[in-house]
């Protein structure tokens, strides 16, 4: 059961290695549409997980799937960004040491910054969700 334990903490931080630089704007890409599909993996479960603990009634559901949906489409979009911020910081800084590795930076920061962003969206469902329940007034 340890080994299993640690070989998925390995696999997390390779989500997360960069074995050489990224010569050109194509392998960036490459790196990172590599790792999209464990990003919303990473992300969906979490939410739903979240959604599950919020112990939201069906119709509670049902009114959050489209929110659910969006948040998903814009966590996609903020994804994008990250590499688009690698590429761009490698073509306006060029080579620079700093600059050659800095995509698993952005992609833990923004794995991070994700799952905060998940949790504060359960935090305020609870919130508002539970202070509309005509019992709890």
């Amino acid at each position: 059961m340890q080994l299993l334990g640690s070989i998925k903490i390995m696999n997390i931080v390779k989500l997360f290695d960069q074995q050489e630089e990224p010569k050109n704007w194509i392998q960036a890409l490459k790196w990172w549409e590599k790792r999209r599909f464990v990003y919303n993996l990473i992300i969906g479960v979490t939410g739903l997980f979240i959604l599950f603990a919020t112990n939201l009634s069906h119709e509670g559901v049902v009114f959050i799937l489209p929110l659910t949906l969006l948040y998903g489409l814009c966590a996609n979009i903020f994804y994008t960004f990250g590499w688009l911020t690698e590429i761009g910081l490698q073509k306006l800084l060029g080579q620079d040491e700093k600059i050659k590795k800095i995509g698993p930076i952005l992609l833990l920061h923004g794995t991070i910054f994700s799952l905060m962003l998940n949790l504060l969206c359960g935090l305020f469902t609870v919130m508002f969700w539970v202070k509309s329940l005509p019992y709890i007034n």
